[in-house]
């Protein structure tokens, strides 16, 4: 009797610790749109690229999407100038709850300094772009 007290509290402390243990990621795919804002059709494999007005967010590898929704990728966001692409650091971090996608984009300098930009995307919808002679 002595030894099954010492083995109860063991499997008590393996069974809490198992969940705990961080799941397996999956990738973030699909189109998604809402206002001044756009994931172009991605395929994880080859990264994602976001539109948003006047600029462009590249993240050239798989972002992984976390079994609670979150996901954070950086990447590149690109403007236009004069015809010439310019490009700074940037990153994209939000979360996907059913269909829907909050999405922000932070661009730590450039662009006329540090900005963050909110975002809300629905799955399989088009954008609607509401800034006048700039689409991404």
């Amino acid at each position: 009797m002595k030894n099954c007290l010492r083995v109860v509290p063991l499997l008590t402390l393996l069974v809490a610790c198992s969940t705990q243990l961080p799941q397996t990621p999956t990738e973030f795919s699909g189109s998604w749109g809402g206002i001044n804002a756009q994931v172009y059709d991605s395929t994880a494999a080859k990264g994602i690229v976001v539109g948003i007005p006047c600029h462009a967010v590249l993240i050239p590898k798989p972002v992984q999407v976390y079994s609670n929704g979150d996901f954070y990728a950086p990447g590149t966001v690109f403007a236009s100038s004069d015809g010439e692409f310019i490009g700074w650091p940037a990153s994209i971090s939000g979360h996907i709850s059913n269909n829907t996608l909050a999405l922000d984009v932070t661009v730590p300098n450039g662009l006329g300094g540090t900005g963050t930009g909110h975002f809300t995307l629905t799955a399989g919808r088009p954008p609607t772009w509401q800034v006048p002679g700039c689409v991404a």
